[in-house]
């Protein structure tokens, strides 16, 4: 069995060894997995596994996913590729061969020495929970694409999208414009809805702007009531978005309106601020 959090390694490695189970599962947030994962495709015990974080990646770091690996699996062999912990076994030991092998008489000893005991900063963790967060997405907006578009809906990537409309095309709240913002020639071209953040939009047709009145007047303004195509997904560059239509924008709803008291508007509103607060 093996794991990965990017794509298309996966894709790659489905390939050349079609005879392995290859799945997405990030080990930093989701090593509680493992066990299930690995029940799921047929493997009783896990004695043996290779560790590739990135050669690259700091001891700390790599000493992490050995625990997460050594808690969650019952290991006979752990094999690590890490140029840093290598450096600092061959230092503790006192080998300096490049080809050398390193035997740790004192383990515990050892792993005091590389002084991981400090903390990881909340900026840090939360760096890597918005990039986990980011790598699943993408990974669950690949899966419906491809269920969905075996059932006749139409999905493009943002970035397909985006050229076709040129090079002055510029995304705004959601809203594609053609031309300068505030030139008498801009228009809108169409609009990106991020699923997570319109809970109003499949039921009841209405687009939440998160900005202020001003802006969200002089948006709606620009195409008047021309109708627009809109796409439905989540991020930029590949992330596939779905056609749902064409759309025309009829009204900015007044701040007393119903709509805004929508019980999973406000649910995403307390989400946002929360996520502001800890960034």
């Amino acid at each position: 069995l093996g794991l990965d959090v990017s794509l298309e390694q996966l894709a790659i490695s489905r390939e050349r060894v079609p005879s392995v189970s290859f799945v997405f599962l990030d080990l930093f947030e989701e090593a509680a997995k493992l066990p299930e994962q690995l029940r799921r495709h047929g493997v009783q015990r896990c004695s043996c596994a290779f560790l590739d974080i990135g050669g690259d990646r700091r001891c700390r770091q790599v000493l992490r996913g050995i625990q997460l690996l050594r808690d969650h699996l019952d290991l006979r062999l752990l094999a690590v590729k890490s140029e840093e912990l290598y450096a600092a076994m061959a230092k503790w030991t006192g080998q300096k061969g490049i080809n050398d092998g390193h035997r740790l008489s004192d383990v515990p000893g050892f792993l005091r020495c590389l002084d991981t005991s400090a903390p990881e900063s909340a900026k840090a963790q939360l760096k890597k929970q918005k990039r986990a967060r980011r790598v699943q997405a993408l990974a669950d907006n690949k899966a419906l694409a491809e269920a969905e578009s075996a059932e006749g809906m139409c999905w493009i990537s943002r970035h397909d999208i985006q050229a076709a409309f040129g090079p002055n095309f510029k995304v705004e709240r959601g809203i594609g414009i053609v031309g300068v913002v505030g030139a008498e020639n801009a228009r809108p071209g169409c609009m990106f809805l991020h699923h997570e953040q319109q809970p109003l939009f499949q039921a009841s047709n209405l687009a939440c702007l998160y900005c202020d009145a001003a802006e969200a007047t002089a948006l709606t303004a620009l195409g008047g009531t021309a109708a627009v195509p809109v796409f439905w997904g989540q991020g930029g560059g590949e992330a596939l978005q779905r056609f749902l239509g064409w759309y025309r924008s009829v009204e900015i709803l007044p701040r007393d309106h119903a709509a805004y008291q929508d019980a999973q508007l406000l649910r995403f509103m307390e989400e946002l601020a929360s996520r502001s607060r800890r960034s």
